[in-house]
């Protein structure tokens, strides 16, 4: 005998296939949904002028503002160091120069004499290079030798030289053949500057005023001693006198 099926069965057995097509349907449907949104967000955005006529201002790209140029900075260039003047002996152009290296250099007159210990090995006469004399006029025939250096320092007489002339003694005091003038020991009256370096006290050794001695170190430490005659005093007007000065001013001992 033929068995039948319940009607709960078979209404339960419907209910179940119309939930599995339902369960197909959302699925298919969210697939499809996902493969769309996927195609569309690979697809290249093609912007036409009314897309961009209809984005607000917010959503259009800055334009790169422009590079501003550095500005050039001038700079004044400082002037060059200044330099310090070096002391030294003045340069007198057109004066005659005498030289004896190592100790003495200076510039005279043209028409003046320089007399000094002479050197001629030939004849046995060795200059000591400690004794010079200057003078604006031939006064002497002869030269002193080293062992009479004692004997001519400060010894010329006044009454020997001619008017408006100039006697002047230059004497390295460090020599063997060197006196030690007495003055030193006596109170100076001044100084002035020799050869625009040498810081020299003033003696005046006349009570008339014509005779006076400069004594001063050199830049090695070498004392010397100057002692100049004027028969007429040592007035500025004079022209001899500014020549003297001249001379005092190229004295250099380097």
């Amino acid at each position: 005998m033929e068995r039948r099926s319940s009607p709960v069965v078979i209404i339960g057995l419907g209910c179940l296939a119309l939930l599995l097509l339902v369960a197909a349907g959302a699925l298919g449907g969210l697939l499809g949904f996902l493969a769309f949104r996927a195609r569309e967000s690979a697809a290249p955005t093609t912007l036409t002028p009314t897309t961009v006529a209809q984005r607000t201002p917010s959503e259009q790209p800055e334009p790169s503002p422009a590079p501003r140029p550095t500005p050039t900075v001038l700079r004044t260039p400082a002037p060059p160091p200044t330099p310090e003047p070096t002391p030294g002996p003045a340069v007198i152009p057109d004066w005659p120069t005498y030289e004896d290296p190592g100790y003495v250099r200076f510039q005279h007159p043209p028409l003046w004499l320089v007399v000094t210990t002479p050197e001629a090995p030939e004849y046995n006469l060795r200059s000591c290079h400690c004794y010079w004399i200057l003078m604006s006029e031939q006064m002497v025939q002869n030269s002193p030798s080293p062992e009479s250096v004692a004997d001519w320092f400060d010894t010329k007489s006044l009454d020997g030289i001619p008017p408006d002339g100039i006697w002047m003694e230059i004497l390295r005091l460090d020599s063997e053949y060197a006196p030690r003038p007495d003055f030193l020991d006596s109170k100076p009256q001044g100084s002035i500057v020799i050869g625009n370096q040498y810081e020299a006290k003033v003696y005046q050794l006349d009570p008339t005023g014509r005779i006076r001695a400069y004594h001063y170190r050199d830049g090695q430490g070498r004392p010397w001693v100057i002692v100049v005659r004027a028969p007429d005093g040592f007035d500025r007007a004079n022209p001899q006198v500014q020549r003297l000065t001249g001379v005092l001013a190229t004295i250099d001992h380097r």
